[in-house]
């Protein structure tokens, strides 16, 4: 998974289950047949520094 991809999947509000979730944002932003798994995406998650959301959240401030 890309840096921008989970950037914008958890700014997407989750509201349902992530798998569904995830297929869905994947298969609109990609438009392949890419499965990215629930574990997947919590690994990549974890990845993401929460420096990365203070840092979007000043530039929208801006």
């Amino acid at each position: 998974m890309k840096f921008t991809d989970i950037i914008l999947f958890i700014l997407n509000f989750v509201k349902r289950s992530l798998q569904i979730e995830l297929d869905e944002f994947f298969n609109k932003v990609q438009k392949n047949d890419v499965t990215i798994t629930k574990q997947a995406f919590s690994q990549a998650r974890r990845k993401v520094s929460h420096k990365a959301f203070i840092c979007l959240l000043d530039e929208v401030n801006k």
